[in-house]
């Protein structure tokens, strides 16, 4: 992929010319701050290369004419070096980084090696998560149902590359934080009853749609946090609904229970975590798992 460095320049000599060759580096330099204001407006370039006083006006420009401001594309100021408030006051406005224009060259082109591969372009795509050790995350998730896979899928995928669990456990952990972060929006924080599965399902659709617009269930977020290890997972789910009596909820292994319609989440849970429970008010579950290493083909 060819990334395109746009240059705002009038001077003599060229930046550009300051500037290595490189293969993947399309330099396109304009005199003009409304056309570099317009390539920036239609995204066609990845980074901006200007000095502080073209800075300046570059970002009055683009509040001007397109309600935009610096932080739509990395900026590099190249300070003139003569009074150190304007390269301060570039940065203020949202440019990325400052070379002085005294500096050597290799420097400019050093630093838009650096502020490319900050950004992503050039970046290998192995993951850094091979070397991680321990790793923790809390996320606040909406009560949308339809985004719950997003979570687990990115769950699962961190698993797999910083731990040494099985395929078997991978997926046994991702299906358990899924049940475990519906049960959370739809009985937690929208309260809707799964007997409402009953029959078509249209109002237990209908009861959803209606409390995903209502106060108090509306506003109510869930909690989710993941301590992950090498050879452990723990996965905590919190919701801000009125929590329930765990007594209550039938024995999931029962036979009854699972050939019901609904309600064979906590079965799933149980069955594929090593180690699962709630707190006193019942609105956060605890789930811990010990990882399998992957068998051997020999």
């Amino acid at each position: 992929m060819k990334v395109r460095i746009l240059i705002l320049d009038s001077q003599d000599p060229p930046l550009s010319s300051r500037i290595e060759a490189h293969p993947n580096w399309e330099l396109v330099t304009v005199q003009e701050t409304g056309a570099a204001c317009t390539l920036i407006r239609d995204r066609e370039c990845h980074l901006a290369i200007a000095n502080d006083t073209q800075t300046e006006s570059l970002s009055k420009a683009l509040r001007e004419e397109c309600n935009a401001d610096l932080s739509e594309v990395p900026i590099i100021v190249v300070s003139s070096g003569d009074d150190h408030t304007s390269t301060v006051n570039s940065l203020s406005l949202g440019a990325i980084c400052f070379v002085p224009k005294s500096a050597p060259d290799l420097v400019l082109s050093d630093v838009i090696h650096r502020i490319l591969r900050v950004c992503g372009y050039g970046v290998s795509q192995e993951s850094i998560f091979k070397d991680c050790l321990q790793c923790h995350f809390v996320f606040r998730i909406d009560n949308d149902t339809s985004i719950v896979a997003n979570y687990v899928s990115q769950l699962r995928e961190i698993i797999s590359v910083m731990t040494n669990a099985s395929t078997r456990d991978r997926i046994r952990v991702a299906v358990a934080t899924e049940e475990a972060l519906l049960n959370a929006i739809i009985h937690g924080n929208l309260e809707v009853d799964s007997a409402l599965r009953n029959g078509d399902g249209t109002k237990f659709v209908k009861r959803m749609k209606e409390r995903q617009a209502q106060a108090p269930y509306e506003g109510r977020r869930v909690r989710l946090t993941t301590n992950i290890g090498e050879s452990s997972i723990e996965v905590i789910v919190a919701d801000e609904g009125p929590g329930f009596d765990r007594s209550a909820i039938p024995d999931p292994t029962d036979p009854d229970f699972i050939m019901r319609p609904h309600g064979r989440g906590l079965l799933l849970i149980q069955t594929f975590m090593d180690d699962v429970s709630f707190n006193e008010t019942g609105n956060e579950i605890t789930m811990r798992k010990s990882f399998e290493t992957e068998p051997s083909d020999a």
